[in-house]
């Protein structure tokens, strides 16, 4: 499978737990959840800097991500998209 979505760099790729779900963080800024061979979450802008790090939390659903800038966010992919 290919995925380009990001419109720059990936810096970060995280896979969940149970192999199910891959969590991308590019330097465009943008941050995505990919499972079942598609993308389900693409947060864009999600950070105001590149994102540098994700990691994964709790039961698929909740992720931390960090920029360059220093800004961490903590995620609950229930509420997005």
């Amino acid at each position: 499978m290919v995925f380009n979505h990001h419109t720059d760099s990936v810096r970060s790729i995280v896979f969940s737990p149970d192999g199910n779900m891959i969590y991308t963080g590019s330097k465009d800024k943008s941050i995505s959840v990919i499972t079942n061979g598609s993308v389900q979450v693409k947060l864009d802008e999600a950070h105001p800097a590149p994102v540098h790090c994700i990691t994964h939390i709790e039961n698929g659903n909740i992720i931390a991500s960090g920029d360059d800038d220093g800004l961490i966010k903590v995620w609950d992919l229930r509420m997005a998209g």
